[in-house]
């Protein structure tokens, strides 16, 4: 369920054209729909808008619009059982 005082499509719009931004742009987008709204609740706004991919973090107090992509490396499928292998054997040792 959408919070509105996360003000997204607002929020979508004064940054979704943005490289990034950060805590403090955030902070003074929310002072402009609420003139005294404390630190601690502009980052729990921040914490629900990472937690509903509206905001993805990507540094310290760094953020962009969007959800991001998480890294898979890709894995040749041999390697992945050579792997296995040294794991198991790695593991056969230690019990013995």
């Amino acid at each position: 369920m959408e919070n509105p005082k996360l003000y997204i499509e607002e929020l979508k719009k004064a940054f979704g054209d943005k490289e990034y931004f950060q805590i403090a742009d955030l902070h003074a987008f929310y002072q402009s729909f609420e003139a005294s709204v404390p630190k601690s609740t502009v980052n729990w706004r921040i914490y629900a808008l990472v937690k509903e991919d509206v905001i993805q973090r990507i540094g310290r107090g760094t953020y962009k619009c969007g959800s991001g992509n998480n890294f898979l490396p890709q894995l040749p499928l041999f390697k992945i059982f050579d792997l296995a292998y040294w794991r198991d054997q790695c593991l056969c040792a230690t019990l013995n």
